[in-house]
């Protein structure tokens, strides 16, 4: 990851990795880490009680946001967080699908870069196509 960022530090105008959304910039990455702990200190949100993520696939720590998961994408609220802080059978860095109205979802790759080995291995397999403009019309699940 840190390879990644130092060569491209986020997207360029806004592109989107697939749905998960824009890859944010280091920069973008901390102001929203920090609006995170922000909203968890003054609302208790992500840690309390009442924001026990239930809809969980793998193992992720069952809370809706952990200090010690950093945002990577973000498409209006939905995206990926690298997660620091696994639960038991997790690995440190996995990557994790979030969802904005029921938290963090799956694990869906190991690693920062197994998560862009699989999306290039998806584009050379034609599961995936380049669009340089938004797609408004195509068959259904082509990105």
């Amino acid at each position: 990851m840190r390879a990644s960022f130092a060569l491209h530090n986020g997207t360029i105008d806004g592109g989107f990795l697939l749905h998960h959304g824009e890859l944010l910039s280091l920069q973008q990455i901390l102001q929203l880490h920090s609006q995170y702990l922000k909203w968890q200190t003054e609302e208790n949100w992500g840690l309390g009680e009442d924001y026990h993520a239930e809809y969980i696939d793998g193992p992720i720590q069952p809370f809706w946001w952990h200090p010690s998961r950093l945002p990577l994408t973000d498409n209006s609220g939905d995206g990926v967080m690298i997660d620091f802080a696994p639960a038991p059978g997790g690995q440190v860095g996995q990557i994790v699908e979030f969802d904005h109205e029921v938290g963090p979802r799956r694990v869906f790759a190991a690693s920062f870069g197994q998560w862009l080995n699989d999306l290039a291995d998806g584009l050379e397999n034609g599961e995936y196509i380049y669009y340089p403009e938004e797609l408004t019309v195509g068959p259904p699940g082509i990105w």
